[in-house]
């Protein structure tokens, strides 16, 4: 009888302690899991934001360069760029905002790689626009379509790291493959 019931409580304290680990994990695992989630979504709005503002700094140059080249524009299609550029100037306003958002909150989530990237980009806008007036508009619609592209192109890969995303095989299979 002794030797049930010692068995009995043996097997409900290997239950009770591997139910507790179970628990452990599945609690671990679902806050990783909405971690990257989030951490996802936040780096999906973050390209967003940077692709309207590389759109709109884009089609001004783009703009800019036509009305000095062409003088020879109708007054139509003036007015159609015209409404273009405005549509990409409130979707540009409206990211700035965003990309505020994202430099203050943001850092919270991203990792400091990108934090430091999107602070970069900030200070560029910020040192490109204290400057506008006294410099060659169009020279200063370049720098900073440079400085969203390079800014673009670090964030790409830096969040590609942060989520652990590759395109690669897992590293068992390129073992079996012999990559």
């Amino acid at each position: 009888m002794l030797n049930f019931v010692t068995t009995l409580l043996s097997g409900l304290f290997i239950a009770a302690v591997t139910s507790l680990i179970t628990v452990r994990l599945a609690l671990w695992r679902f806050y990783s899991e909405k971690w990257w989630e989030r951490k996802a979504e936040l780096y999906s709005r973050l390209i967003e934001v940077l692709f309207d503002m590389h759109s709109y700094n884009r089609q001004w140059l783009e703009d800019y360069e036509q009305e000095s080249i062409s003088e020879a524009v109708t007054a139509f299609e003036k007015e159609k760029r015209k409404k273009h550029l405005e549509s990409l100037r409130s979707r540009y306003q409206k990211t700035e905002v965003d990309f505020e958002k994202i430099a203050v909150i943001g850092a919270f989530i991203v990792s400091d790689a990108i934090a430091k990237d999107v602070m970069q980009l900030t200070k560029a806008n910020a040192a490109t626009m204290a400057e506008f007036s006294q410099r060659d508009m169009r020279k200063t619609a370049e720098e900073s379509l440079k400085a969203i592209e390079d800014c673009l192109a670090r964030v790409r890969e830096h969040a590609k790291q942060d989520l652990s995303i590759t395109r690669q095989f897992p590293a068992i299979v390129r073992k079996i493959l012999g990559h």
